[in-house]
């Protein structure tokens, strides 16, 4: 067993646990109740948490760190320790042709499917709309990201023909000369 967090996740938070983040083990099992008992906590108990995992009948106690609590305490990671699960949201956007076939350009950045097609079906140049997932983790989110977006040239209404990264490069690599490279900023809602 190794140190690392899964992926589509991040390190436990207690705090932001508390807050309603989803919480769910090293083995992806999602965690459906979760307490604090803060009068254990007070009196020095190294195991303040309560844990119910989905699918099973009794709890499971845990450190402040997300580390199951072990008799005894070997401090050996296992597949029962918590994590906080990475949040995403889906946003739209419309892909429209640049005039005298130069390229395409995309608007209309919404979380909201029926804005988008609203703005962008009335537009001779529309395309298509597209749909992309950021991040939502950040707790200290900025008002807008900077995102390359990579659209198939040879698009046709039917599968997602679309890549999204904040790095360049690495969405060079997804797509060849039959993409259309756009950098958009997004604002985050």
């Amino acid at each position: 067993m190794t140190n690392e967090i899964p992926d589509g996740c991040i390190a436990f938070d207690l705090k932001l646990a508390l807050e309603g983040w989803p919480v769910v083990t090293r083995d992806e099992k999602e965690v459906i109740d979760l307490k604090f008992w803060k009068e254990l906590d007070d009196i020095g108990m190294t195991h303040p948490i309560e844990a119910l995992i989905k699918g099973e009948y009794c709890t499971r106690k845990y450190q402040k760190s997300g580390h199951i609590y072990t008799q005894p305490d070997t401090g050996k990671l296992t597949d029962c320790d918590l994590f906080l699960k990475k949040k995403t949201k889906t946003y739209y956007a419309n892909v429209l042709k640049i005039e005298g076939d130069k390229g395409l350009k995309i608007r209309d950045i919404c979380v909201d499917k029926n804005i988008t097609l609203y703005h962008g079906t009335s537009d001779p140049l529309y395309q298509k709309t597209i749909s992309f997932e950021l991040d939502d983790t950040d707790t200290e989110q900025p008002k807008t990201k900077k995102l390359w977006i990579a659209i198939e040239k040879n698009h046709d209404e039917h599968g997602t023909h679309c890549v999204s990264t904040a790095n360049r490069s690495e969405l060079v690599s997804h797509s060849k000369n039959s993409w259309w490279h756009v950098q958009v900023e997004v604002p985050i809602e």
